[in-house]
């Protein structure tokens, strides 16, 4: 069952709007391996890709290939705000909270996930929809992306919805490259800071 089905059937009489076809890609592709080397230069980080014989404009679109993977609005647009490249998902969710169960993703998950916003928070059929449900089937789409960046926070809240993302890319992206960036202390400071209070240099050291 493809996910226009499991909506269906899980709102059958929402109305589905037609979406944009993404279109096909003309990127040259390496036909040997590059070597990603990480260098600081004037006290700032770089990456040096080596052996990479393409041209640059290809390069420029090949670096949207890092698909990030957010633990909310606030860190998605931050990140933006930022100038890091790539693909973005915000994982509009609250697991700590309400039924669930553990086939995320299923019609059965999304129904449980529903009903729990409906009655404990009064949201709507169309916002679940549009707010969640829509951002969960982007992901799904986003299947040329070999690198995957989480962003979650070192809370509750954030570590039960990365467990949920992590037991989905488990299940539906074997093989890509997947790394966790979270919030951390910096310098001699005992607070920990947030994704959101750092600045670029500062999220660079933590990917690092």
């Amino acid at each position: 069952m493809d996910f226009k089905d499991q909506l269906k059937n899980l709102f059958p009489e929402h109305q589905e709007t037609e979406e944009p076809k993404e279109e096909k890609s003309t990127i040259w592709l390496q036909d040997d391996p590059i070597l990603c080397k990480y260098e600081k230069r004037k006290g700032k980080p770089i990456t040096i890709l080596d052996g990479y014989t393409g041209a640059t404009s290809d390069f420029k679109i090949m670096s949207s290939s890092i698909l990030h993977i957010t633990n909310g609005d606030f860190t998605t647009n931050h990140l933006k705000e930022l100038n890091f490249s790539g693909d973005f998902i915000t994982w509009r969710e609250m697991l700590s909270e309400g039924k669930t169960t553990t086939d995320v993703g299923s019609e059965a998950f999304w129904k449980n996930r529903f009903d729990f916003f409906k009655t404990s928070y009064k949201v709507s059929k169309q916002k679940f929809i549009e707010y969640t449900v829509k951002e969960y089937r982007s992901l799904c789409n986003k299947k040329n992306n070999k690198e995957i960046v989480l962003w979650f926070e070192h809370d509750l809240f954030c570590q039960i919805n990365m467990l949920a993302v992590l037991s989905w890319l488990k299940r539906y992206r074997k093989g890509h490259d997947i790394s966790l960036i979270c919030s951390g202390k910096i310098g001699n400071s005992a607070k920990m800071y947030s994704i959101s209070e750092l600045n670029k240099n500062q999220i660079n050291n933590h990917f690092k």
